[in-house]
């Protein structure tokens, strides 16, 4: 099936946009993980934090791959 160029151009920004939030999260979460909480909740939220990084970046290659595919979509 083919897809028009209008809808190849729009999918390429949503995942060029996708893949700038999922790095902006990745930096805001790294930010609170080096805060100086001195508790058990700190230490948790800590931990937490470290398994959010590991699935964003789980999901940053796979939106990162789908931008490369979907530029050379773009690319005649």
């Amino acid at each position: 099936m083919l897809m028009p160029t209008s809808d190849v151009a729009v999918a390429a920004t949503r995942l060029r946009d996708a893949h700038a939030a999922l790095d902006d999260s990745a930096a805001l979460l790294r930010r609170a993980a080096v805060l100086a909480w001195d508790s058990s909740a700190g230490d948790d939220c800590r931990a937490a934090i470290s398994d959010l990084l590991t699935i964003l970046a789980t999901d940053s290659g796979a939106v990162e791959q789908a931008v490369r595919v979907t530029a050379a979509l773009e690319t005649p």
